[in-house]
């Protein structure tokens, strides 16, 4: 396969991980054979059966690649290598919770932002808690349904994997593996939680305030709060036996 069916490929199956679809599923919403679809994977299409394809995905590789082409965005390899036009709808600021492993009846609530970087290239973040500041970068594995968000700091790592957002939507769900202690002052042990970002807007301004230690039934969390009941919400401490 050349490069250039190579990453029509890759930008294909990107493309239905994001959209939660199978093959198969791709192959109902373009009216073509399931045998064309597997064809078209191992690289052995025609332009009619690409164009059905984008038609059933609502996009146009052409035109996305003359985009990038003009803006030379393209993230690192080490992070995805993926191109920035792909993602800029995720760049932003968000409002972060999730259970807090001290207080089984609070969220612990920190604000983040997304952005583009041109050292690495690629998507950076960074939280914004006074007294908590910590950042990395977002790596976006090119046919899964995730992006992941890695902070390393003097030997110490924290991972949060989020599925992605689908574009013109404003949650993030996911799970954070950490390090933490069951109660404050006791020995630290691997925990791992779920987590949610929920895009800041003009609609909900009063969630640009919340940091820190929130209780869950908080009438301004009633929305977020929502989100996380869908998902299940009690953190899990791996303890060492």
């Amino acid at each position: 396969m050349s490069e250039d069916l190579d990453l029509i490929v890759a930008r294909i199956r990107d493309e239905i991980a994001r959209k939660g679809w199978s093959q198969t599923k791709l192959a109902e919403k373009a009216l073509l054979g399931d045998a064309t679809i597997f064809r078209f994977f191992r690289g052995d299409y025609t332009v009619k059966t690409l164009r059905r394809i984008e038609q059933a995905l609502g996009i146009d590789i052409e035109q996305e690649k003359s985009r990038v082409d003009e803006n030379n965005m393209i993230a690192d390899i080490r992070y995805g290598g993926y191109n920035k036009q792909l993602y800029d709808y995720y760049e932003g600021e968000y409002i972060c919770l999730r259970p807090a492993f001290v207080d089984p009846d609070r969220y612990m609530i920190y604000q983040m932002e997304i952005y583009w970087s041109d050292v690495g290239p690629g998507l950076m973040f960074r939280d914004k808690n006074p007294g908590y500041e910590q950042g990395g970068q977002i790596m976006v594995p090119i046919g899964t349904p995730f992006l992941h968000f890695l902070t390393l700091s003097g030997g110490s790592a924290r991972l949060m994997t989020m599925y992605h957002m689908v574009r013109g939507k404003n949650v993030m769900r996911g799970l954070s593996l950490t390090i933490s202690s069951q109660h404050k002052g006791t020995d630290l042990h691997p925990a791992a939680t779920p987590i949610l970002f929920h895009r800041l807007s003009d609609e909900h301004p009063q969630w640009r305030d919340l940091t820190g230690l929130v209780r869950r039934d908080h009438e301004v969390l009633a929305e977020l709060h929502e989100h996380f009941v869908e998902m299940g919400h009690d953190p899990m401490l791996l303890f060492n036996k």
